[in-house]
């Protein structure tokens, strides 16, 4: 049995592109829609497990650190700038944006090397969190009752 993932076959980056409608033009949306649903299904399974794996890893590292956690001081930046409760909007928005990217993508070797970056750049990320646990100082902020448990 072998451990490559299948994909359909795919055409030659020369008839992908030559004549291809631009955004702008007539027929754009259609090849929007069209790379989205390309290996919709494999994109959809890999950024689902990768989240749930990286959060679960970022989460216990915020519970259980394992060493020492230096709290990092607010800068001039931290103390002009407050809290903005309507900043909440574009930073959920994430969700949307985040997935986009491999979304678009319809060659297998650019989507495997697309999740293969992603989860390097997440182990690297991990790891310094790991090895150097940080947090800021509490901040007076009115949650209205509501106080998060990871912040």
């Amino acid at each position: 049995m072998s451990s490559k993932v299948a994909f359909p076959a795919q055409p030659s980056a020369r008839s992908r592109w030559s004549g291809a409608a631009g955004p702008g033009k007539k027929g754009g949306f259609r090849r929007l829609g069209r790379r989205l649903r390309t290996h919709w299904v494999f994109k959809t399974t890999a950024m689902t497990l990768f989240s749930a794996i990286f959060f679960a890893g970022y989460f216990l590292l915020l519970k259980f650190p394992a060493f020492t956690v230096t709290q990092m001081p607010l800068t001039a930046l931290d103390r002009w700038i407050p809290f903005q409760p309507a900043a909440l909007l574009p930073y959920v928005s994430l969700w949307v944006y985040v997935p986009l990217a491999p979304g678009l993508l319809e060659d297998q070797r650019e989507l495997l090397t697309y999740y293969g970056a992603m989860i390097a750049l997440a182990l690297a990320g991990l790891a310094v969190f790991f090895l150097w646990p940080t947090s800021i100082p509490p901040m007076d902020i009115d949650w209205g009752g509501i106080r998060p448990s990871h912040a």
